[in-house]
């Protein structure tokens, strides 16, 4: 019998090639795409940044956050892509993607409304491509994310943090956690349920937790292979859901609405696969074979 999803939730090594969705292909090609190739080890950021924070005003009951990502490398290249996916209770709320030619600075910002105590989540990925004289094309990539907690009460005044510093902010984390997690891990074991899915064989990581292994290798791998892992992965991520999740050959979705994604990593080491929940409730399953 398949195991329910728990709080510890680990990551093992992957190697990505292309996703699929439900097993059906596609052969229509992607009018936008963010492709990894290998790291140019010289190129790096100098700056990679995410953040999530609160205009201390309220209007009708609801109040401003204001999301912003930021990225530069240290030398202009021929490519610089930016994406960014901001969650709200586990729900994804909002993205921003940008690209640039013959540049090295992105930023993108977006204010957004709210309303009521929630748990903001955003994960980036900060992209570059470079072209060399042999006509080699290389890359480099970091990844940034923050959250914010947002406690709208009307026994006290508006508050925000991102890490609680008193009890009564100890409790509303609790709350919060509490809810979400439950209405997450039960959407994630009915897509299991649904796909037939034995979680005893996969090691389990949500997608807004990638970013721990910025600068970590994931277990198992070296720092160079991680890497690779992780441009790969944002690589398929791009093209089946911040573009829209294809149902059907005919028919896409928009991933606003959806669920935070989980991704399951077979602990043999044949294949991956990420689970999603769209906002109607159809549930999705991107399939890959690891090389």
């Amino acid at each position: 019998m398949s195991k329910k999803i728990t709080l510890s939730l680990a990551v093992v090594s992957i190697v990505i090639t292309t996703i699929i969705i439900s097993n059906v292909y596609f052969s229509q090609p992607v009018r936008e795409s963010l492709t990894y190739f290998p790291t140019d080890s010289s190129l790096t950021f100098s700056i990679a940044e995410t953040t999530i924070s609160l205009f201390n005003k309220k209007d009708n009951d609801e109040y401003i956050v204001n999301w912003r990502e930021v990225s530069e490398t240290e030398k202009e290249v021929y490519l610089r892509q930016d994406i960014s996916f901001l969650f709200k209770d586990g729900i994804l709320d909002s993205t921003m993607s940008l690209w640039k030619e013959e540049t090295k600075f992105i930023e993108q910002e977006k204010r957004l409304r709210g309303e009521d105590s929630s748990h903001y989540q955003a994960i980036s990925l900060h992209h570059a491509e470079i072209h060399l004289k042999d006509d080699q094309i290389k890359s480099a990539q970091m990844m940034s994310h923050d959250e914010l907690y947002i406690i709208d009460s009307s026994y006290s005044p508006l508050d925000s943090f991102k890490q609680p510093s008193n009890e009564e902010q100890k409790e509303w984390k609790k709350v919060l956690d509490h809810a979400i997690n439950q209405h997450l891990f039960y959407s994630w074991n009915e897509l299991a349920k649904h796909y037939n899915l034995d979680l005893e064989t996969y090691d389990a990581i949500p997608f807004v937790n990638l970013a721990t292994y910025n600068k970590t290798p994931l277990p198992g791998l070296t720092a160079e292979e991680s890497i690779r892992v992780i441009g790969q992965l944002w690589e398929g991520l791009y093209k089946n859901y911040l573009l829209g999740i294809e149902l059907t050959a005919t028919e896409t979705v928009s991933p606003i609405g959806s669920k935070i994604p989980l991704i399951l990593i077979s602990k043999d080491r044949s294949h991956l696969i990420i689970l999603i929940e769209t906002e109607a409730g159809e549930k999705v399953r991107l399939f890959q074979k690891i090389n």
